[in-house]
């Protein structure tokens, strides 16, 4: 599977978790009430918890709002960094087996079928029918095609989402403002991906995260979002001078820790280390 490279010596790559700092609670309250009319869109978007150091909370359609406030920077969560795609999330666990323990984030959207027949309720709503059957169309205007067994659409490649009345949830997903080939070289063949057995459909739209449980892409439910819920993030940020030029000591790694990045301490070291 292809990873992200990096290949500026003078940036180390960084990912971590979204601290409430980063958020204030008021300003995302005014921002989702004068960006969206509908109570049901609101009450949708309206379910971080502010009251911890991290940023608790997450699902794919908060996730894409909160990382597409600027629209002069789409795509770009406050601390200039992008949700965290797959591949990265794979070398956090690369570095840290436990980083998802008794967490969860979301990191795209598993498209299966153009259309979506779950009817949770028995009567007759499907509420992601009218949501995947859009962006199906989205996708075809950038001639991109379900492969078989479905695709995996990073919620990186995601703009905020639009208002839609006829959304059982108020909202639908809207692809950024990307070439065709910028979106198809990031939207990637489910099959390419290995998936937690028994978390997985074969119809319709439905979230991909990763969990405690390992790599699951079976909840529907596009609006859920609990406790457990972490906005990950992944991106570069400027590496020490005294590293750049090649001397490795403590006052890296206390720089970094100042930025709030432990984590990104010894995969950015080797990785440096070999250029």
């Amino acid at each position: 599977m292809r990873k992200i490279i990096y290949s500026n010596p003078e940036k180390v790559p960084a990912r971590g978790i979204a601290p409430s700092s980063d958020l204030e609670q008021a300003a995302w309250r005014d921002f989702i009430n004068t960006s969206f009319e509908s109570t049901t869109a609101r009450d949708n978007l309206k379910k971080y918890n502010f009251n911890d150091p991290e940023l608790r909370g997450s699902s794919p359609l908060m996730s894409t709002t909160y990382a597409n406030m600027n629209p002069d920077k789409p795509g770009s969560l406050p601390n200039g960094h992008i949700l965290a795609p797959r591949e990265e999330m794979e070398i956090i666990l690369e570095e840290d087996a436990n980083y998802f323990s008794g967490i969860y984030s979301d990191f795209g959207l598993a498209l299966v079928t153009p259309y979506d027949n779950w009817d949770p309720d028995d009567d007759g709503k499907k509420p992601n029918d009218f949501v995947t059957r859009n962006l199906y169309e989205q996708l075809q205007a950038h001639e991109i095609e379900l492969t078989d067994g479905g695709i995996l659409i990073p919620l990186s490649v995601l703009g905020r989402p639009q208002e839609n009345s006829e959304s059982a949830y108020g909202l639908l997903f809207k692809l950024q403002d990307l070439s065709s080939q910028e979106l198809k070289d990031q939207i990637r063949p489910l099959a390419e991906y290995g998936w937690t057995q028994g978390w997985t459909r074969d119809e319709g739209l439905a979230r991909a995260c990763r969990n405690d449980r390992g790599w699951d892409r079976g909840d529907r439910n596009l609006d859920i979002s609990g406790s457990g819920g972490r906005v990950v993030w992944a991106g570069v940020v400027d590496a020490p001078r005294n590293l750049v030029q090649g001397h490795s000591d403590e006052k890296w790694k206390s720089a970094l820790e100042a930025e709030g990045l432990p984590k990104a301490y010894d995969l950015a070291k080797a990785r440096l280390d070999n250029n």
